[in-house]
């Protein structure tokens, strides 16, 4: 046992900027060293670092993966590791797990487990990955967590994609996933169970440009508030973003999406439940169906759009029918407000209400230009207000029966 340790620590891959000495109530295991682990991307070193792990369910600790590349041939499984202990890696993306097979990489089973994962690479080789199967799948809790600079990726390998990224399956709270990159991705991106203080914050998650093959880049499955999307792109995915209420404990709270960007999805936020969100500096572009999306039901969501740009619906053609799709923002259920967005060369709707339950939203301050439709309202009767806004340069300006309560103020609307 070595007596270094790195200053920020993790339950799983790590990196740190700088070496100090590791106070005795950290023990500190060499994957290599201590556990007999080769990593040199030929010999399997699943026995080593299982026996690794184990060290950790007696002691806690920082498990140190030096560079190298550390073929996995089975799933590593990990349960009771003691509590704000951690599993450590030390070199950027210099240290790789070969992830050689068709199930989870690392899958946590301890309730509520607290972890630290920094610079640590998977790289999906062999075969390509089912989307149920996940590089770190936790299926009793993440908490007070830290996961960083991880990335997930085939390097382009068509025959071994990916399937899902992290998965956490229940309690989710105070966690932070920040600068995380997950190439390719055919599941789901980064999977948030239920709870509160969420963050997902710069990183890229990426599809394989299918955008009509079940994945999902976040997916928020309920009962979460203050959920953090900050300055991270989703991209070439069937949903970027995804809000429902799939685990059974309800609907979401309350979700803030900050100067995120929302590329070539075939919807790039879709709202299940009756959250509110809030929506600032947004990028949504090229999707097929909708750049923003509300579904029809029980739910009574209110999103809160502030600046950006929603643009290019139905840019990639093909056979998609631009009568129902290719829209800017389609609301089916509760109420919204919009307010200094770009929104346009939408091939649909730029903004669609086609839903008459939908009623009491705001639209103010937009540019509305070269959509197919600017904009329809299918409910007469609605009460809202449409002000201050410019259309230009849009293929069919529909004239509703008559507005609600304000329509005034507007040039070429």
């Amino acid at each position: 046992m070595i007596n270094q340790y790195c200053r920020v620590v993790f339950l799983i891959g790590i990196v740190c900027a700088e070496i100090i000495k590791a106070p005795s109530s950290s023990p500190f295991y060499n994957v290599v060293t201590e556990c007999g682990a080769y990593g040199n991307g030929e010999n399997d070193d699943t026995n080593a670092i299982a026996n690794c792990t184990n060290l950790l369910t007696e002691t806690g600790g920082v498990l140190y993966f030096p560079p190298g590349n550390y073929l996995l041939s089975r799933t590593i499984y990990l349960s009771n590791i003691v509590k704000k202990k951690h599993l450590s890696k030390c070199e950027g993306w210099a240290s790789t797990i070969l992830w050689t097979f068709d199930a989870n990489v690392f899958e946590f089973s301890q309730q509520a487990v607290e972890i630290t994962i920094e610079h640590l690479r998977f790289f999906s080789t062999n075969v390509a990955k089912s989307k149920t199967s996940a590089a770190m799948m936790f299926t009793s809790g993440l908490v007070r967590s830290f996961i960083f600079h991880v990335l997930i990726t085939s390097e382009g390998n068509a025959n071994a994609y990916p399937g899902s990224g992290i998965i956490s399956k229940d309690v989710t709270d105070t966690t932070t996933f920040r600068d995380c990159l997950l190439w390719q991705i055919t599941g789901t991106g980064i999977q948030i169970g239920y709870g509160s203080e969420v963050r997902i914050a710069g990183g890229r998650i990426i599809g394989i440009g299918n955008r009509h093959d079940g994945s999902i880049g976040i997916h928020v499955t309920g009962n979460n508030g203050g959920v953090h999307v900050d300055s991270t792109d989703v991209i070439g995915l069937e949903t970027g973003l995804l809000l429902d209420m799939s685990n059974g404990q309800g609907s979401n709270r309350e979700i803030f999406i900050t100067q995120a960007t929302f590329d070539s999805d075939n919807r790039g936020i879709a709202v299940n439940d009756s959250s509110y969100i809030s929506v600032a500096g947004l990028w949504a572009a090229s999707s097929d169906t909708d750049q923003i999306w509300v579904a029809p039901g029980q739910s009574n969501p209110l999103l809160v759009i502030a600046g950006g740009t929603i643009f290019n619906g139905g840019v990639y053609g093909g056979n998609i029918d631009c009568t129902t799709q290719c829209n800017g923002i389609t609301v089916n259920s509760g109420s919204f407000s919009i307010n200094g967005v770009d929104i346009r060369n939408n091939q649909g709707k730029g903004i669609w209400v086609p839903n008459g339950n939908v009623n009491n939203f705001v639209i103010t301050g937009n540019k509305i230009f070269d959509n197919n439709v600017p904009y329809l309202f299918i409910n007469p009767n609605a009460q809202y207000l449409f002000t201050n806004n410019i259309c230009n340069s849009n293929g069919a300006l529909v004239k509703n029966a008559s507005f609600g309560t304000v329509k005034a103020d507007n040039l070429g609307c």
